[in-house]
Protein backbone atom coordinates (compact mmCIF):
# COMPACT_ATOMS: atom_id res chain seq x y z
CA UNK A 1 0.00 0.00 0.00
CA UNK A 2 2.62 2.02 0.85
CA UNK A 3 4.33 1.62 -2.46
CA UNK A 4 1.99 2.63 -4.24
CA UNK A 5 1.31 5.57 -3.03
CA UNK A 6 5.29 6.23 -3.26
CA UNK A 7 4.75 4.81 -6.77
CA UNK A 8 1.93 7.02 -7.68
CA UNK A 9 3.52 10.28 -5.83
CA UNK A 10 6.97 10.17 -8.33
CA UNK A 11 4.68 9.60 -11.48
CA UNK A 12 3.07 12.70 -10.60
CA UNK A 13 6.51 14.47 -10.31
CA UNK A 14 6.56 15.77 -14.33
CA UNK A 15 8.15 19.03 -13.99
CA UNK A 16 11.82 18.72 -13.84
CA UNK A 17 14.11 22.17 -13.32
CA UNK A 18 17.82 22.67 -11.48
CA UNK A 19 18.68 24.05 -8.89
CA UNK A 20 22.07 24.60 -8.54
CA UNK A 21 23.88 21.43 -10.33
CA UNK A 22 20.56 19.25 -8.81
CA UNK A 23 17.85 18.11 -11.10
CA UNK A 24 14.64 18.56 -9.10
CA UNK A 25 11.26 16.83 -9.95
CA UNK A 26 8.05 18.30 -8.31
CA UNK A 27 4.33 17.14 -9.15
CA UNK A 28 2.98 20.79 -10.55
CA UNK A 29 -0.58 20.68 -8.76
CA UNK A 30 1.04 20.60 -5.57
CA UNK A 31 3.40 23.26 -6.54
CA UNK A 32 0.83 25.35 -7.53
CA UNK A 33 -1.40 24.70 -4.36
CA UNK A 34 1.91 25.48 -1.82
CA UNK A 35 1.85 28.70 -3.81
CA UNK A 36 -1.81 29.48 -3.54
CA UNK A 37 -1.93 28.70 0.10
CA UNK A 38 1.01 30.73 0.73
CA UNK A 39 0.13 33.11 3.75
CA UNK A 40 1.87 36.30 1.90
CA UNK A 41 1.94 35.76 -1.75
CA UNK A 42 -0.79 36.17 -4.13
CA UNK A 43 -0.56 34.62 -7.66
CA UNK A 44 -2.98 37.23 -8.81
CA UNK A 45 -0.81 39.80 -7.56
CA UNK A 46 2.80 39.86 -6.65
CA UNK A 47 4.46 38.42 -9.94
CA UNK A 48 2.94 41.35 -11.83
CA UNK A 49 3.93 43.92 -8.76
CA UNK A 50 7.81 41.94 -9.30
CA UNK A 51 7.76 42.13 -13.08
CA UNK A 52 7.36 46.42 -12.53
CA UNK A 53 10.59 45.93 -9.95
CA UNK A 54 8.55 46.33 -7.51
CA UNK A 55 11.28 45.51 -4.11
CA UNK A 56 8.68 43.80 -1.91
CA UNK A 57 6.93 41.94 -4.23
CA UNK A 58 10.03 40.60 -5.52
CA UNK A 59 10.83 39.54 -1.56
CA UNK A 60 7.83 38.10 -1.60
CA UNK A 61 8.18 36.19 -4.93
CA UNK A 62 11.71 34.88 -3.61
CA UNK A 63 10.52 33.30 -0.69
CA UNK A 64 7.14 32.02 -2.00
CA UNK A 65 9.43 30.23 -4.76
CA UNK A 66 11.58 28.97 -2.40
CA UNK A 67 9.12 27.29 -0.12
CA UNK A 68 7.20 25.82 -3.50
CA UNK A 69 9.71 25.00 -5.12
CA UNK A 70 11.20 23.28 -1.84
CA UNK A 71 14.30 25.01 -2.39
CA UNK A 72 17.48 23.73 -0.70
CA UNK A 73 20.38 25.24 -2.21
CA UNK A 74 21.45 28.54 -0.50
CA UNK A 75 23.59 29.74 -3.05
CA UNK A 76 20.62 31.05 -5.77
CA UNK A 77 20.71 34.92 -5.65
CA UNK A 78 17.28 36.30 -5.81
CA UNK A 79 17.25 36.84 -9.69
CA UNK A 80 18.28 33.17 -10.15
CA UNK A 81 15.16 31.81 -7.69
CA UNK A 82 12.93 34.26 -10.01
CA UNK A 83 14.20 32.76 -12.84
CA UNK A 84 13.10 29.65 -11.56
CA UNK A 85 9.76 30.69 -10.57
CA UNK A 86 9.33 32.42 -14.20
CA UNK A 87 10.40 28.83 -15.54
CA UNK A 88 7.74 27.26 -14.01
CA UNK A 89 4.73 29.70 -14.64
CA UNK A 90 5.84 29.15 -18.58
CA UNK A 91 5.67 25.09 -17.77
CA UNK A 92 2.33 25.75 -16.89
CA UNK A 93 1.38 28.00 -19.70
CA UNK A 94 2.77 25.55 -22.06
CA UNK A 95 0.73 23.08 -20.59
CA UNK A 96 -2.26 24.33 -20.85
CA UNK A 97 -2.07 25.61 -24.35
CA UNK A 98 -0.79 21.81 -25.04
CA UNK A 99 -4.20 20.59 -23.46
CA UNK A 100 -6.69 22.82 -23.72
CA UNK A 101 -8.06 20.56 -26.95
CA UNK A 102 -8.28 17.64 -24.26
CA UNK A 103 -10.12 20.27 -22.07
CA UNK A 104 -12.66 21.76 -24.74
CA UNK A 105 -13.28 18.11 -25.31
CA UNK A 106 -13.50 16.83 -22.24
CA UNK A 107 -16.47 19.31 -21.64
CA UNK A 108 -18.09 19.02 -24.76
CA UNK A 109 -18.36 14.97 -24.71
CA UNK A 110 -17.79 14.08 -20.76
CA UNK A 111 -14.26 11.96 -19.23
CA UNK A 112 -13.52 10.05 -16.50
CA UNK A 113 -11.01 12.98 -15.21
CA UNK A 114 -10.02 10.28 -12.16
CA UNK A 115 -9.25 8.17 -14.52
CA UNK A 116 -7.26 10.22 -16.47
CA UNK A 117 -5.38 11.32 -12.84
CA UNK A 118 -4.12 7.84 -12.23
CA UNK A 119 -3.43 7.23 -16.30
CA UNK A 120 -1.93 9.98 -17.56
CA UNK A 121 -0.99 12.69 -14.87
CA UNK A 122 0.33 15.05 -17.35
CA UNK A 123 -2.64 15.40 -18.93
CA UNK A 124 -4.76 15.33 -16.36
CA UNK A 125 -3.04 18.64 -14.97
CA UNK A 126 -3.73 20.03 -18.61
CA UNK A 127 -7.15 19.60 -18.35
CA UNK A 128 -7.21 21.20 -13.89
CA UNK A 129 -5.45 23.89 -15.57
CA UNK A 130 -8.23 24.43 -18.41
CA UNK A 131 -10.45 24.48 -15.81
CA UNK A 132 -11.86 27.70 -15.68
CA UNK A 133 -11.94 28.00 -19.62
CA UNK A 134 -14.08 24.98 -19.76
CA UNK A 135 -16.72 26.95 -17.25
CA UNK A 136 -16.63 30.22 -19.47
CA UNK A 137 -17.19 28.13 -22.81
CA UNK A 138 -20.57 26.30 -20.47
CA UNK A 139 -21.18 29.87 -19.49
CA UNK A 140 -21.52 30.87 -23.06
CA UNK A 141 -23.91 27.96 -24.07
CA UNK A 142 -26.13 29.10 -21.37
CA UNK A 143 -25.50 32.65 -22.81
CA UNK A 144 -26.94 31.70 -26.01
CA UNK A 145 -29.96 29.99 -24.67
CA UNK A 146 -30.62 33.13 -22.78
CA UNK A 147 -30.28 35.24 -26.28
CA UNK A 148 -32.27 33.29 -28.37
CA UNK A 149 -35.29 33.31 -25.53
CA UNK A 150 -34.88 36.64 -25.33
CA UNK A 151 -34.74 36.84 -29.27
CA UNK A 152 -37.89 35.13 -29.95
CA UNK A 153 -39.61 36.80 -27.23
CA UNK A 154 -38.82 40.68 -28.03
CA UNK A 155 -39.11 40.07 -31.91
CA UNK A 156 -41.95 36.71 -32.34
CA UNK A 157 -39.36 35.59 -34.60
CA UNK A 158 -38.44 31.33 -34.33
CA UNK A 159 -35.64 29.86 -33.19
CA UNK A 160 -33.99 28.44 -36.72
CA UNK A 161 -34.24 24.69 -37.25
CA UNK A 162 -30.46 24.41 -36.77
CA UNK A 163 -31.06 25.20 -32.91
CA UNK A 164 -33.27 22.34 -32.70
CA UNK A 165 -30.64 20.31 -34.84
CA UNK A 166 -27.95 21.18 -32.28
CA UNK A 167 -29.87 20.30 -29.24
CA UNK A 168 -31.76 17.29 -30.61
CA UNK A 169 -30.62 13.33 -31.02
CA UNK A 170 -32.42 12.87 -34.03
CA UNK A 171 -33.49 14.71 -37.09
CA UNK A 172 -37.71 13.45 -35.89
CA UNK A 173 -36.61 14.92 -32.69
CA UNK A 174 -35.72 18.23 -33.79
CA UNK A 175 -38.28 18.71 -36.37
CA UNK A 176 -41.11 17.59 -33.42
CA UNK A 177 -38.89 20.38 -30.82
CA UNK A 178 -39.23 22.76 -33.83
CA UNK A 179 -42.92 22.14 -34.86
CA UNK A 180 -43.68 22.66 -31.14
CA UNK A 181 -41.87 25.58 -30.46
CA UNK A 182 -43.50 27.50 -33.23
Amino acid sequence: MISNWLRRRRRRRIYTFYEGTVRRRLDPLETLRLLGDDDEFRLNLHPALAALGDDEAIAICVRAARRALRLTYSGLTDPQTLALLDQYFEYLRRLKAQHQPAADMATAYGADVLALERTDYERFVGLWLNLSRAQLRQANCTRAGVEASLGVMLTGEPLPRRWFDAGSDTPAEAEHRYRTAR
